[in-house]
């Protein structure tokens, strides 16, 4: 299974420098937030199937 979420790692890693305390960017957390519910329904989906 493909998931396709826009997460835009091109500029969340834009410089190679790491500043300390810095966010990501507002724009990425929807993508980032899909991505994880799909794991979720995924892992409940999974333990239902074999129990």
């Amino acid at each position: 299974m493909a998931v396709f979420a826009p997460l835009y790692p091109d500029s969340v890693f834009a410089t190679s420098t790491d500043i300390p305390g810095r966010t990501m960017p507002r724009y990425v957390l929807p993508g980032l937030e899909f991505y994880e519910g799909v794991q979720l329904a995924l892992d409940s989906w999974k333990n239902k199937a074999w129990h």
